[in-house]
């Protein structure tokens, strides 16, 4: 229908309305998705994937933002995702003592994302976060393909962090 067109009938505008705020919103879907797959293309997680790889990994995560203060992984808690930090920073904390920091790019929740296990430490925002959260259930639904390549890439993030605690605990008993 042009603009020019008067609407019969109060069911002709509901249905033109409905189709328009549909392709609305749709876009709106499409460029959300595209700017989710645009951040994650600049982390280093996601170097090797595909565009379509990626836009797997979306379907089985969610995208969150968080505030100052605000609690992304909560000590103690059981929750089977691994979060990789797209934007901001936070901190690492241990019976409510500062371990460490998190920025761009790190990840963490490996352990929860592997098994049943309580979270041992929290995991607060310092600055305004954006945060993918992956959930080991829904990784089971991606191509083999890419659940190959994200698991691969996982395991070195892990094995990466495994020797970095390895080194300060090393430095601590020197």
């Amino acid at each position: 229908m042009c603009s020019s067109d008067l609407f019969q009938t109060g069911n002709e505008l509901a249905i033109e309305l409905t189709r328009l705020f549909n392709q609305v919103r749709l876009a709106g879907q499409q460029l959300a998705r595209r700017e989710s797959r645009d951040s994650l293309r600049s982390l280093h997680f996601f170097d090797t994937f595909s565009d379509e790889e990626i836009e797997e990994i979306l379907k089985a995560s969610v995208m969150s933002s968080y505030m100052p203060g605000d609690v992304i992984i909560q000590e103690g808690e059981i929750d089977h995702a691994f979060y990789i930090m797209v934007e901001g920073s936070s901190e690492v904390r241990k019976n409510g003592k500062p371990l460490s920091s998190l920025v761009k790019g790190a990840c963490v929740g490996e352990i929860g994302f592997l098994g049943a296990a309580k979270r041992t430490a929290s995991v607060v925002a310092t600055t305004r976060v954006l945060a993918l959260k992956v959930n080991a259930t829904l990784m089971e639904q991606v191509s083999l393909e890419c659940q190959l390549r994200f698991y691969k890439i996982f395991t070195e993030t892990l094995i990466y962090r495994l020797s970095m605690t390895s080194a300060k605990l090393s430095s601590l008993v020197n």
